[in-house]
């Protein structure tokens, strides 16, 4: 009875932050459309989707990899190759991602944010942060550290909203909101490799079971991305329309 207790009370706590996550766009909603343009409003809701897209595809479908694989495992050597494989690959695939934004910055930019190149080279520097927290948030979830998955779960979230907020109403627009949005995202990546490492400590991994990881997180790669296109074309194409 006490290991179904707490599975009850691990389920409860992440439907219980699932929720105060779901509802942070509602707070953050009429900040954005009171303090920007509205073809501003529209260029920062493309930007919010495209991390959103992007994260997971570069990611490759490592980071649930891990649920697979090694949420069973006790031994801390193989959690440490399988963990430090995983991230280090992710790192690497998602700098060439980062790169390749930062280069073609511009064409980027006029086909989605109306020609702010500036904006796109900051989400280039988003790009690996945001693939690196969800690794490391899904880390929390493979090894049920649920409290710490929760704690950073809100932070993330929340953190990100008031700094924003902060940003929009000193009069900073929508370039500050955005580094803004950066920096939070580095302080919570900050704090999670910073516990990551303490409970794990640091280790040169050997790739040993990649190609493994590999075969289970690719076949998730297109599923993730077409609901991300389903989900999120309709932006993309109402706020074209209005440029």
């Amino acid at each position: 009875m006490p290991e179904y207790k707490l599975f009850a009370q691990r389920v409860g706590l992440v439907g219980i932050v699932n929720q105060l996550v779901s509802l942070s766009g509602i707070i953050l909603l009429p900040i954005l459309t009171k303090t920007l343009p509205i073809e501003e409003y529209g260029i920062w809701v493309q930007i919010i989707v495209t991390i959103t897209l992007i994260a997971p595809i570069v990611g490759l479908g490592l980071p649930f990899t891990m649920v697979r694989f090694l949420a069973a495992e006790k031994d801390k050597t193989k959690i440490q190759e399988g963990f430090y494989s995983i991230a280090v690959f992710i790192f690497f695939t998602s700098l060439a991602a980062s790169v390749l934004l930062f280069i073609f910055s511009e064409p980027f930019a006029a086909a989605f944010l109306g020609s702010r190149a500036d904006l796109m080279r900051v989400i280039s520097v988003i790009i690996p942060i945001e693939c690196l927290n969800n690794l490391f948030l899904n880390y929390f979830r493979t090894f049920q550290r649920i409290k710490k998955y929760s704690v950073f779960n809100i932070l993330y979230t929340y953190g990100m909203v008031a700094v924003v907020a902060y940003s929009l109403l000193s009069g900073y627009g929508i370039t500050g909101a955005l580094i803004s949005f950066l920096i939070a995202r580095l302080i919570v990546f900050l704090l999670m490799g910073t516990l990551v490492v303490t409970e794990i400590g640091v280790k040169i991994p050997g790739f040993s079971h990649l190609k493994e990881y590999l075969r289970f997180g690719l076949p998730t790669v297109p599923g993730n991305f077409s609901a991300g296109i389903v989900n999120s074309s309709d932006r993309y194409i109402i706020i074209n329309s209005l440029h």
